[in-house]
Order: structure tokens, then sequence, then C-alpha cells
């Protein structure tokens, strides 16, 4: 079965289904309906990886991290993931900047939780290659996996996509 969910139809305060953040962080909205099959939101409370390999996965999860106030942690390993397909080493260079500028240390418009060595390790960088990320991205995963995760799969706004599949 094909579901086709307004907003409205999701939570009683009208909740926003937002659309994958794009590399840049931002989070667009979505038109008023998205599609979606009961397997395929059923497949998200099986792992993360299984959540973040569907754009619609994201997009839920994408709007509890927000009312969870950790939605940089989404934004953060989508920007990863994107950032180590980037080919050409000046791009890679500009974008690894942005990317420390905007999620890591202190003064980052939008940090994300890190150990202090971790911080250090990727600012005091000079030369980014592809997997310059990898070991913030991970911790980053690793939290998402341990914490924000199993609280989406167990939220009132799963539970709501799950029964909107299933009849």
């Amino acid at each position: 079965m094909r579901l086709a969910a307004s907003s409205e139809t999701l939570s009683g305060d009208k909740m926003p289904l937002l659309a994958t953040p794009r590399p840049s962080g931002s989070v667009n909205s979505i038109a008023d309906h998205c599609v979606a099959t009961g397997g395929q939101i059923a497949r998200w409370a099986i792992s993360l990886d299984a959540l973040l390999a569907d754009a619609l996965g994201r997009t839920a999860f994408s709007y509890h991290l927000k009312k969870e106030h950790s939605e940089e942690n989404l934004q953060f390993w989508v920007d990863c993931e994107a950032y180590k397909k980037t080919e050409g080493e000046g791009e890679r260079q500009q974008i690894a900047f942005k990317m420390v500028k905007k999620y890591i240390g202190d003064t980052a418009e939008i940090p994300v939780n890190l150990p202090h060595k971790l911080e250090n390790c990727v600012k005091t960088c000079r030369l980014w290659h592809y997997d310059s990320f990898r070991l913030q991205q991970n911790h980053i995963y690793d939290l998402m996996r341990r914490d924000s995760y199993p609280r989406f799969v167990k939220s009132e706004q799963y539970r709501r996509l799950m029964q909107l599949g299933t009849f």
C-alpha cells in the first residue's frame, strides 16, 4: 500500500515533513503530500543505516531531531557524505573549510557535539582528503544511533507514520 500523508495528518501540532537536508545544511519543506509505503516506513525501525538510506526516512528523522534540538547532527552527517564524494582537490578544500566553520568548535555556526580531541584533529588540518571527517562523522553517527534514533522509533511521530502506512 502507498501512503500519502499531509503534514496535518501526522501530528496534532501540524508537523511539517521536511526534506532531506541539502549539503548546505538547510532543510526545505516538501510538498503537502509525501508518498511512502508501510513497508518503507517499517524498515526505518530496522537500523539507523536503513533510515539514513531512505530520503523520506531522513526527512522524518530530521523533524524528530529538530524537536530534540540536535538536527545539526544529521546535517553534519549528510554534509560528510557529500564531502566524501567531492572529487576536485580545490573544491574539497573549500568545502572542508566551510564545514569546519559551520560545525566544529565553540565558534561554529551550528556546532556538533564532538570531543575536544576530534575537534582539534580536523581544525588543525591544512590539507583535507576525502575521509578527513571520518572520525567526526563516525562519532556523530554513534550519538544518533545510541540516543536520537531509539527515541525516534519509539516516538509518537513514528507511531503515527506507521499507522498511516498500515490501513
